[in-house]
């Protein structure tokens, strides 16, 4: 949360939701993400302030990973708008699009900031189809607690994810990613 320090509380905020895509700089280099996309691209930014340049490496990736790829903890896009834009009844659209600060956070034990991508099992989408025999998700609470939890811990996000919009991620919901009400409320049952 040291991001958040430096940042007047907010969460990282690293696209512009006014723009189709936002260019990314870090790492001694740039690229380009969509607006939710920066749940995946978050470490580029963040590099040379808070990991001595490196945007890849062991603290991005999960211990059993193998690969050379790029990151195995997504970033919470529920972090990225306005909590009514995470509750189908009350989404306008992209104009919800908005960084959140931290004290907004009333369950901190319970609002995952990130959501491990594991290297061997599926993403933890909250469909019922693709949750029977879901291993444990590992996720990083707000209040900098760590821990895997079982589907029954879990509680089930905006079954669109972000939605239709240019600028979404995933158009499904992914449990830790689409919390119901944003940084209001809780993924884990605790």
């Amino acid at each position: 949360m040291a991001y958040a320090g430096d940042w007047q509380d907010y969460f990282p905020y690293i696209t512009r939701p006014d723009a189709t895509t936002s260019i990314i700089r870090g790492c001694g280099g740039w690229g380009y993400s969509s607006y939710f996309g920066a749940a995946v691209v978050w470490p580029i930014p963040l590099a040379d302030a808070y990991y001595d340049g490196a945007c890849t490496g062991a603290v991005f990736h999960h211990p059993a990973y193998r690969g050379d790829g790029f990151n195995n903890y997504m970033l919470s896009t529920s972090t990225l708008a306005e909590p009514a834009y995470w509750d189908l009844t009350t989404r306008t659209g992209p104009n919800q699009w908005a960084p959140q600060r931290l004290p907004k956070v009333q369950f901190p034990a319970a609002k995952a900031i990130l959501v491990e991508i594991h290297p061997v099992h599926d993403m933890p989408y909250q469909s019922h189809r693709q949750t029977e025999g879901m291993p444990p998700v590992g996720m990083a609470a707000v209040d900098g607690s760590v821990g895997r939890w079982k589907r029954e811990d879990l509680i089930p996000g905006v079954t669109s994810g972000e939605g239709i919009y240019d600028g979404i991620y995933l158009g499904q919901g992914v449990f830790g990613m689409h919390t119901i009400n944003g940084v209001l409320g809780r993924d884990i049952n605790r």
